[in-house]
């Protein structure tokens, strides 16, 4: 039973918007570090004439930066599939309650709205997609 009240959901969806410009910077990034001569095996390129040592600090860089943005798609790909287990009116209330952060009494009174449930019922959906996604995480 302690293992399955471990995976903080709250923390876990509060992490969505920063890992969003956190992926949309380093994808940016990656375009930079390529266009400046680095080997990018994704494409095969010209390294322009850089010394050996230089394209050498290029391609970390830009292997560093791929592994980064690796594990954000993983992150995206546990969101999809812990949204896509919901069913439509979870998922409204998931998409502003957690990853839009909308906490505030009349925030709740607006996702009620939005969902067309009571605010008491936007409390225990909360609750029941906490338990969902719980379970699946173990």
């Amino acid at each position: 039973m302690k293992d399955y009240m471990q995976f903080d959901v709250d923390g876990f969806f509060r992490d969505y918007k920063p890992n969003k410009r956190k992926l949309r910077d380093l994808e940016w990034d990656l375009a930079q570090a390529c266009s400046q001569g680095g080997m990018d095996y994704a494409k095969p390129k010209v390294t322009g004439g850089l010394p050996s040592s230089q394209v050498e600090t290029a391609v970390e860089k830009i292997a560093d930066i791929r592994a980064k943005i690796d594990d954000l798609n993983e992150y995206f790909a546990r969101v999809d599939k812990y949204l896509n287990c919901l069913d439509s009116t979870e998922k409204v209330v998931a998409e502003y309650y957690f990853i839009k952060g909308f906490r505030s009494h009349f925030a709740v009174q607006d996702i009620a709205y939005k969902a067309h449930i009571s605010r008491a019922s936007v409390y225990r959906t909360v609750r029941r997609i906490r338990e969902k996604i719980r379970r699946l995480e173990k």
